[in-house]
């Protein structure tokens, strides 16, 4: 009898954890799914061609803001923020030889992408 009750209480045991579990699961594809993404694309305001090597801030607040990510546009002047959440985002884009653009906002959307297309102009000597 006593083996029995310890088996039951071992099954029961198991089936709760597993409900805990598949609980939790949940809770993250609905955290993952109120994620968006931002694709910045810059290009050259003179030629209209990509600029790559483009330095990119991203900041939860307006001009010093805390520094989220920061990163550099790529060969076809593109840089994807992957997960960012539904709030307000600002962007600050400098090249050398460009002039620099400062506290571009974008607010990404669920589950979608936000492009945000930039032009920066050369700097004429």
């Amino acid at each position: 009898m006593k083996n029995l009750i310890k088996t039951v209480t071992v099954f029961s045991l198991l089936a709760i954890m597993c409900l805990m579990i598949s609980a939790c699961g949940d809770d993250t594809e609905q955290l993952a799914r109120n994620q968006g993404d931002v694709l910045i694309t810059v290009t050259d305001g003179a030629t209209t061609a990509a600029l790559p090597g483009v330095t990119v801030q991203e900041r939860e607040t307006a001009g010093t803001g805390t520094l989220i990510n920061l990163g550099n546009t790529d060969a076809a002047g593109q840089l994807r923020f992957t997960g960012t959440a539904d709030t307000m985002y600002y962007f600050t884009l400098s090249k050398t030889g460009y002039t620099t653009q400062t506290d571009l906002s974008s607010k990404p959307q669920l589950t979608s992408t936000v492009n945000l297309n930039v032009v920066l102009q050369p700097i004429v000597p």
